[in-house]
């Protein structure tokens, strides 16, 4: 065993039988269903990893696999340490219990003594909320409460590894943002390892160090927080998009000051986005405007020669014309964007392209401070400081 691996997964597979037929990829019918295709990878000891993807895509039989809930079909998946699968929560209540009695019997269920969940007795029952209730017998609880003390419980004995399936999902605002302050100080730890699946797009990228992308149960290589959620986002990687619509064709490249192509730009240098169109037909004097979303599909900006009071862009049908708008240094947070195109025509939309490309900004070192960098909001801006 190597002590710094802390999740071996090796040609990891799960199928599953139906009772009706589906049609595979190459359009035969199929009574296999397989929810996870030959995944192999390891993750160290004291690292967080996000795993994102549509829903159906495998994600939850992955993490059940891990949890020992259920069986692969092929491959094996090994974990080192106690573990916390925080995707069924609560398992091991007995509702004619009282509460102080299922926090023992919960934590020795999880493998801990009575000595050790004693020590934690009182953190457990403070962080849940509920001491007035904790003698009652939990059929009597909220769905609420219940919910509480089982986190609670999770989260204050000292597993190694833990396992989370849209846990922040549930329960009201304020415990939600206690328990993501809770988990956020257990990944600080380096010696504890995180799987988190969400659809909180906010939550993967403030938790996690990398993560995967998984999609008809096969899983990507190991990406970056923003690459993972641009796959996530259905962004693509195509610069060119044709629609049955309006424009017939358009396509979006991002230069630096030198006019180099590029996808990667410091944050201390301008970025000049250059677009080509062609159309199916003329309709007049067209305006074309750009939309930048960030990561978390949050609009930044949008922009278009007539809001500025530029005029009307007197576009040739016959022949592609190139359009330009810079983005000042200076100006964006470290991440990925997109951009989006729109044309209209008197007040009336004519057709828009989604997600036409993107471009990731690293800062550069002009920000002395490094503290902000994951911090979230697409915009980091040098102000005009004075001081008095």
């Amino acid at each position: 065993m190597n002590n710094d691996v802390s999740i071996n997964i090796e040609n990891l597979s799960k199928c599953y039988s139906l009772q009706h037929s589906v049609k595979d990829a190459k359009g035969n019918s199929t009574y296999e269903l397989w929810a996870l295709k030959n995944i192999s990878f390891e993750i160290e000891r004291g690292k967080s990893v996000g795993i994102v993807g549509p829903n159906g895509s495998g994600k939850s039989t992955f993490l059940k696999i891990l949890a020992g809930v259920t069986k692969p079909t092929s491959g094996r998946a090994e974990i080192y340490g106690r573990i916390a699968s925080i995707l069924d929560i609560g398992a091991g209540f007995h509702p004619e219990l009282r509460g102080r009695e299922n926090v023992f019997l919960n934590g020795q269920i999880l493998g801990f003594s009575k000595n050790e969940i004693k020590t934690k007795f009182d953190e457990i029952v403070a962080f849940s909320g509920i001491e007035k209730f904790i003698d009652e017998p939990v059929k009597n609880y909220s769905n609420g409460m219940y919910l509480r003390l089982a986190f609670s419980i999770m989260v204050h004995l000292d597993f190694d590894v833990y396992l989370l399936d849209e846990v922040l999902s549930v329960g009201d605002v304020e415990f939600r943002t206690k328990c993501f302050d809770k988990i956020s100080e257990l990944v600080a730890m380096s010696d504890k390892t995180f799987v988190l699946i969400s659809h909180n797009l906010n939550e993967i990228s403030k938790i996690s160090d990398t993560a995967f992308f998984l999609k008809d149960g096969i899983i990507s290589e190991p990406l970056s927080i923003d690459n993972a959620l641009y796959r996530y986002t259905n962004a693509g990687e195509k610069t060119t998009v044709r629609l049955p619509s309006f424009v017939k064709q358009a396509s979006v490249e991002f230069k630096d000051a030198a006019g180099k192509t590029k996808t990667e730009f410091m944050n201390t240098e301008p970025i000049t986005i250059e677009i080509r169109n062609s159309f199916h037909a003329s309709a007049g004097n067209v305006q074309i405007g750009v939309r930048l979303t960030d990561r978390l599909n949050n609009v930044v900006f949008n922009s278009s020669p007539i809001l500025q009071k530029q005029g009307l862009v007197e576009i040739d049908f016959a022949n592609d014309k190139k359009i330009t708008a810079t983005i000042p240094a200076y100006l964006l947070n470290t991440g990925f964007f997109t951009v989006d195109l729109v044309y209209f025509n008197d007040n009336k939309l004519l057709d828009e392209i989604v997600k036409a490309n993107y471009f990731t900004i690293v800062l550069g070192d002009d920000f002395t401070s490094r503290k902000m960098i994951g911090e979230s909001g697409p915009l980091k801006p040098y102000l005009d400081w004075k001081i008095e």
